[in-house]
């Protein structure tokens, strides 16, 4: 399975409108995607969109059953900053319901703001068409792909920039093939901060140099060297602690960290967790572990920020990592496990179970 993740890419060149077929290119994914795609094998090809902000670097998206349930998902994986973020993200993929054509499964930014937005999600076998009309009227023709190994057609539009606050309510018309409306979807942007020209305040100091800082919209940024190198992805009417919370939460622990190549400073470990832990352990292949406290900080936010310095050569989405969240008594209060590519092989690191 993990092979078929790996060989299953597919490059798609998106016309201005209508509906594209997938091309199969060789491609070896590199960098940090490669770990989710392992993690949640394909159930077909893996799409490759463009990326509004990084052209080198596509969006990859796919259908996956790589679940403990084994229900069928929706896969995306797409960097959010120059340096180092990645957001990654499985959401489940159905069924649809009976008066739904389409469902959004990602975007790679939010309004308003100076650059073009990609959206993209599933669509039922019958959408031939969608389109996306703003606030001002104005419309964009997206793109249907399908291809006889995808379990359901993805389809995509690039709304362009410069949307005013009040032009951010975006709705999404899906067609037939005769152009007959299937569905209208409504969905309003909320306003994102990770494109923020430089950070704001001060900040909390955390481990190799970087700092977190609190935008405006709930918004946490770590900075290091007047770049961002880790974002949040909650949406701009919760906290960062109400997000923590969130049913269908993807890790369903209430922490969200940056580690390894790719997604950190190299060398360094660092996010937020809720107000309960105190300690966060990180644990790796050859019972090595190492531990940071959590520093409170951003009042009514609900969160505490952690950071520290990863075992030497550690690579936690490499090796395989488990993280331990530990209350004020000592006791474990929550566990998130990142499967190794090891582990997607069938081999499993040494975690060092226990307190």
């Amino acid at each position: 399975a993990a092979a078929a993740a790996v060989a299953g890419l597919a490059a798609v060149a998106l016309p201005q409108g209508g509906s594209g077929d997938l091309t199969a290119v060789p491609l070896a994914p590199e960098g940090p995607p490669d770990w989710i795609l392992r993690a949640n094998p394909a159930v077909g090809g893996v799409l490759l969109l463009p990326h509004p902000h990084f052209p080198d670097d596509p969006i990859r998206v796919w259908y996956s059953r790589g679940g403990k349930d084994g229900e069928l998902r929706f896969c995306s994986a797409r960097r959010t900053t120059a340096a180092a973020g990645l957001l990654g993200s499985c959401v489940p993929a159905g069924p649809l319901g009976r008066a739904e054509a389409g469902r959004i499964g990602g975007r790679t930014g939010r309004f308003p703001g100076s650059s073009d937005v990609v959206v993209f999600g599933m669509a039922r076998e019958s959408v031939h068409s969608v389109t996306a009309t703003v606030g001002d009227g104005r419309s964009v023709r997206g793109t249907v792909l399908r291809d006889r190994g995808l379990p359901a057609p993805i389809w995509m539009v690039r709304i362009p920039g410069g949307l005013a606050p009040e032009e951010s309510a975006v709705r999404y018309d899906f067609a037939d093939a005769r152009g007959g409306r299937l569905q209208r979807l409504e969905s309003p942007f909320d306003r994102g901060c990770v494109y923020d020209g430089a950070p704001n305040g001060t900040g909390v100091p955390l481990a190799g140099g970087v700092s977190a800082h609190l935008h405006e919209d709930n918004c946490l940024i770590l900075w290091k060297g007047g770049a961002p190198v880790g974002a949040s992805n909650n949406p701009a009417r919760r906290t960062l602690g109400e997000d923590l919370r969130a049913p269908r939460r993807i890790p369903d622990a209430p922490v969200s960290v940056w580690a390894g190549p790719g997604q950190a400073v190299a060398g360094a470990w660092y996010g937020y967790t809720d107000e309960e832990t105190v300690r966060v352990e990180l644990r790796v292949r050859g019972a090595r572990r190492v531990s940071a406290d959590t520093v409170a900080a951003f009042p009514g936010q609900g969160v505490r920020l952690f950071g520290g310095r990863l075992p030497d050569g550690a690579d936690p989405h490499r090796d395989g990592a488990v993280y331990v969240g530990f209350g004020a008594g000592g006791e474990e209060l929550w566990r998130y496990e990142v499967v190794s590519y090891e582990i997607s092989e069938g081999r499993s690191p040494e975690d060092g179970e226990g307190g």
